[in-house]
Parts: structure tokens; sequence; C-alpha cells
């Protein structure tokens, strides 16, 4: 059987963000820099949280997909990896150029700096701009904030404009993409039914 052989990825010293998963935090990503590479794992040393007596940052050990730890894979192994890698590492996006003026549709994805992270959440509202000589009703600026749905968290939070970026998904290939934005009168009905709730 044909093997294909993938490069290392995640090296010592690049900056990287963890996904976190567990209650309070999950859709979070936290910024880091790996420290150390094992088989199938990295060390990563994260910028903001601290050990639980605060005196130096957190140090944590993460596993990473065979699609990332280099070496030689089957092309089934390949698909296989593909199909089972949750992704909790990834670099850090590359900062987007976006249009002016801009135009953010209700139901895209952003990812919001709160709380020492990013965490990833829908637009619940249009984020729209054009230019102020054109008559626009709504001038935005840098502190102006939007409402942002949380789905991992169930909960809808205002966000300064300032703080948000599109999310970014990482491919097994090592480019990004846009995550598509969910426009349906499902997501639609469902942020209605828990803004409703919130109330």
């Amino acid at each position: 059987m044909a093997k294909i052989s993938v490069p290392r990825r995640f090296l010592e010293g690049e900056k990287v963000e963890v996904k976190q998963r567990e209650k309070g935090l999950r859709g979070a990503w936290f910024e880091a820099v790996i420290v150390g590479v094992l088989p199938g794992k990295r060390i990563v040393e994260y910028d903001e949280l601290l050990t639980d007596d605060g005196s130096r940052k957190l140090r944590e050990t993460i596993g990473v997909s065979a699609l990332f730890d280099g070496g030689s894979l089957s092309t089934t192994s390949m698909k296989s990896a593909a199909r089972t890698a949750k992704q909790t590492i990834r670099p850090r996006p590359k900062p987007l150029e976006y249009p002016r003026p801009l135009s953010w549709l209700k139901g895209m994805w952003v990812d919001c700096w709160y709380e020492d992270a990013w965490w990833e959440g829908i637009l619940v509202d249009d984020v729209t701009s054009t230019d102020a000589m054109e008559g626009s009703h709504l001038i935005l600026t840098p502190s102006t904030e939007v409402e942002v749905d949380f789905p991992a968290e169930c909960e809808i939070l205002k966000i300064p404009i300032k703080d948000m970026r599109l999310t970014q998904d990482f491919q097994d290939g090592g480019d990004w993409s846009l995550r598509e934005a969910d426009l349906s009168g499902y997501r639609s009905s469902r942020l209605g039914k828990r803004k409703a709730q919130m109330d």
C-alpha cells in the first residue's frame, strides 16, 4: 500500500491557539506557544492562563492528529486520521482584510475576544455600515457592541466590533477557510427563542 509523507506541524516556538472542551470554556480558543514536541503530543504554554496558584503561565500537553505529527501514512490511515481528528490545536489565524463598508450578516460565525480567549459565536443581527457621506443612519465605531450567540455555552452577549474577527477553520492540508454562515430559518428561530428566554 502506498505511503504518503506528511510534514510535522506545530513545532517548538510556534504561536498557536488551543480549543477548550470543558463546561464553561467550550468554544474558546486560548492563545499559546509550543514549548515541547513529543510523539503524538505537544506541550503548550498559555499566554493568559495561569497555574492554580497564579505563580506562572499554565503548561498543558495536547494530543495532535497523526496528520500533524510527521512521518509516513497510508492513504487509508490518512483518511481515518482526517475523520477522527478533533481539532484542539491550530496555528493562529492570519488577519483578514475586511471590505469597507463592513457588511456581516446575521448567522455568520465570528470569533470574539472575551475573557482572555477567542470564543466562537454567531451574529444575532446584521452588522453593516456605509460611508457617512452617503447618509448612513448606522455609524460603526470600534466600540460599537453587537449581539453574538455563543451556542456551545448557550449564551448571548454584546461584544464590541473591535473584539471580533470572522471565524476561520484550519484544514488538514494547512489552509484556512471561512466558516460557512448559517442563514437558515432554523438558526433564526433558535436565536429568537434563546433571546426570548434570556429577556
